[in-house]
């Protein structure tokens, strides 16, 4: 997370790339989860060479999940307007078709 909070920060950043930055975290934290539930601690090496791990996976995959689902609450405006910030971050890779009326013809 400490990372993220890095990438997130300085100026003259287009709020596209940031939110690239919160999803690519958002599909982390659904791996890490997944993975920590199936008592597979790849990622987690500190983590595997404790013994209570395996018995408090579940609680760990739990925890996760609900960092996700706060992830997920508190960035649901962005989702809103993705496709927008998708068309003015690369608009040449933008389907005219889909785009607004008063866009289609720029594209």
């Amino acid at each position: 997370m400490n990372e993220l909070n890095v990438k997130l920060q300085g100026k003259d950043q287009f709020v596209y790339d940031m939110y690239t930055n919160v999803r690519a975290f958002k599909s982390k934290l659904t791996l890490f989860s997944r993975q920590i539930s199936n008592e597979s601690f790849a990622h987690f090496a500190t983590l595997a060479t404790q013994r209570e791990a395996t018995r408090n996976a579940k609680k760990y995959s739990q925890l996760l999940d609900d960092l996700h689902r706060e992830f997920c609450r508190r960035f649901s405006d962005f989702e809103k307007i993705d496709k927008s910030l998708q068309l003015v971050s690369c608009p040449l890779s933008h389907d005219p078709e889909t785009a607004p009326h008063d866009l289609q013809l720029e594209l």
